[in-house]
């Protein structure tokens, strides 16, 4: 399957680079084209104006209007290119991603959370991270909304299966999603263009509101060219003309802090708007079996013109970019009034519906994530969705052949496991590097993957949907001026904050009070691990202390012991990553060390 994969990505970036290339020769065509245009429409009044003032002139708009028409052709062949090679770069990735490669992906450093209840111990975000190898998200909004996913467990079976239902879907639409990344790749944005771009449209406008001021402008920037056509023809029309162009830049300097101010909250964002008119459009473009898709695409056709309304923003706030170039200040805002017209186009824009504008945003943002997850699940196709159940009081899981997903399937030793509901607490015992931490992990990052919608590393997997919690990888704090010690007690103070608000949870500890000497973490573990069976949680325990599995009699039932065993010979280890029911009965610090010359084999 893997080969299926590497040869649908290398057929795809082929295929683009073809058209690139039949494009590229035609942006040199048209850039020749533009040039002779433009030649032609200085030359031509030097020329013909002793010959005829009107052909001097005439002929000159004519190739002005050509070099215009040429200059838009040349753009969009421009930005064409531009989405191939995106195209490109799409596939390169995914071939890259194929063979371990995650470096050209969002890595979601910004998402690092030590604090977390379980994101920083699961390695969900940073370089080589669970994000790291699902981002695909080409949206501010999609991004926060993608690390969301992994980060709130969702609880409800429901909404898991909606969720996994929609990427289903979505991994079977190849082109729709290279499409919606590729277009999404054409402009970046910031917090700060997404929080302009929604500002309320009543901080800016004031005095560009009215009727009367919207057809008053109007029909100025109509008479203006009319007069200045018949005085080219012959009337007397000369300082009719002239008065009109200093009117013109009297209503420009009267409304010039109205301008000044759109200018800045909207300045060359156009082409933000111009990708989000494009994703919207991409929404709509398809049908969709999914609930969850069907609901997006709604949202954004809200009367079936969300795309048209966002069309018709881009195209005002580009519209204000001309006139602001020096082109439109000297011919566009002298006869057609450009930017203040512009300006109140703008303002009747917002006044209608800038109030949809993060409803339009959000369904984005939303469509966004689901299309990371189903590339996810598409570049995965041996991975399974399981099957969330209701919670029904306890906790319970079914896997076979459970794996973590950052090891190579061909490599990965998988285990079964399962908590039917009447065990609260597993305890994991193994000698060093027998796999406990990796297993503790594996357990942890294939729950939040099944809560997001994902398919998980495993043949069969049944589980309830539950809210995590972890502590394995506590860190001192030198700013904080906190021990070790201190940070893991606190990081448990907050677990039991938790639980005493009635939350369930899953629980998932690597050794409880490392940070102190045996007999005390002996003792404070017991009486831990007794604190936690009075509340609403269950979970994984690893430890090296085979003391503390004799709690399980106890709690016979409820608490259960699971190990990692090892060979020791003179071989050396051998380590076979299968968990087994029972205490482990070899450690292998001393045989290490002793192998390793660093104490004497006769101590």
């Amino acid at each position: 399957m893997h080969s299926d994969l590497v040869a649908l990505y290398s057929h795809r970036s082929g295929q683009f680079a073809q058209q690139k290339e039949a494009l590229r020769r035609k942006l040199g065509a048209f850039s020749l084209f533009r040039l002779l245009c433009f030649c032609a429409a200085i030359g031509f009044p030097f020329y013909f104006y002793s010959i005829n003032v009107r052909l001097a002139w005439g002929g000159s708009l004519v190739f002005f209007t050509l070099f215009l028409a040429g200059v838009k052709r040349f753009q969009y062949l421009t930005k064409k290119v531009q989405l191939l090679s995106n195209y490109i770069e799409i596939n390169q990735h995914e071939l890259n991603y194929l063979n371990g490669d995650f470096k050209n992906f969002d890595e979601g450093s910004a998402f690092v959370n030590p604090q977390h209840t379980y994101s920083f111990d699961l390695d969900l975000f940073g370089p080589g991270s669970l994000f790291n190898r699902i981002n695909r998200t080409c949206t501010l909004g999609g991004k926060k909304l993608l690390s969301e996913y992994l980060s709130i467990p969702e609880v409800s079976p429901d909404r898991i299966c909606s969720r996994q239902e929609a990427i289903r879907e979505l991994s079977e639409k190849v082109e729709l999603r290279q499409s919606f990344a590729a277009n999404g790749m054409q402009t970046t944005e910031s917090k700060e263009d997404l929080d302009q771009i929604q500002k309320d449209e009543s901080l800016l406008f004031g005095a560009l509101r009215g009727p009367f001021l919207r057809i008053f402008c109007l029909s100025v920037s109509i008479i203006t060219p009319l007069v200045l056509l018949l005085w080219i023809i012959g009337l007397p029309l000369k300082t009719a003309f002239w008065g009109l162009v200093l009117l013109q830049w009297i209503l420009l300097g009267a409304f010039a802090k109205n301008l000044k101010l759109i200018q800045q909250q909207f300045g060359k964002r156009s082409g933000i708007l111009q990708k989000y008119t494009s994703l919207i459009n991409l929404i709509n473009s398809d049908q969709y079996h999914s609930g969850l898709l069907s609901e997006i695409q709604q949202k954004v056709r809200k009367d079936g013109l969300a795309e048209l309304h966002i069309h018709e923003l881009e195209h005002i706030i580009a519209a204000f970019d001309v006139g602001n170039s020096q082109i439109g200040l000297l011919v566009f805002n002298s006869l057609l009034l450009w930017n203040v017209r512009y300006a109140i186009r703008l303002q009747r824009w917002y006044a209608r519906y800038g109030k949809e504008i993060p409803g339009w945003f959000e369904s984005i943002a939303h469509f966004d994530a689901l299309s990371s997850l189903a590339t996810f699940a598409f570049n995965n196709p041996e991975y399974i969705y399981p099957v969330p159940v209701e919670a029904n009081g306890h906790f319970s899981i079914q896997s076979e052949g459970v794996g973590h997903p950052f090891i190579a399937s061909e490599r990965c030793v998988c285990n079964d496991f399962s908590m039917d509901g009447k065990e609260r607490f597993v305890i994991v015992t193994g000698a060093n590097m027998a796999g406990k931490s990796t297993f503790l992990r594996t357990l942890g990052i294939n729950l939040v993957m099944g809560m997001s919608g994902l398919p998980v590393f495993a043949r069969n997997m049944t589980f309830t949907p539950i809210a995590l919690y972890t502590n394995m990888r506590t860190t001192d704090s030198l700013v904080n001026e906190e021990s070790y010690f201190f940070a893991e007690l606190k990081r448990l103070r907050y677990l039991l904050d938790l639980l005493e608000q009635g939350i369930p949870l899953f629980v998932i500890l690597d050794e409880i009070l490392r940070g102190t000497n045996s007999i005390d973490k002996l003792s404070g573990s017991r009486g831990f691990v007794r604190r936690l069976m009075n509340y609403p949680c269950s979970g994984l325990i690893a430890t090296h202390d085979l003391k503390l599995t004799e709690i399980a009699t106890e709690y016979e039932g409820k608490i259960l012991t699971e190990c990692f065993e090892i060979q020791l010979s003179d071989a050396g280890l051998h380590f076979d990553y299968l968990l087994t029911p029972g205490v482990t009965q070899t450690m292998n610090a001393t045989f290490l060390m002793k192998k390793m010359g660093i104490i004497d084999s006769e101590d």
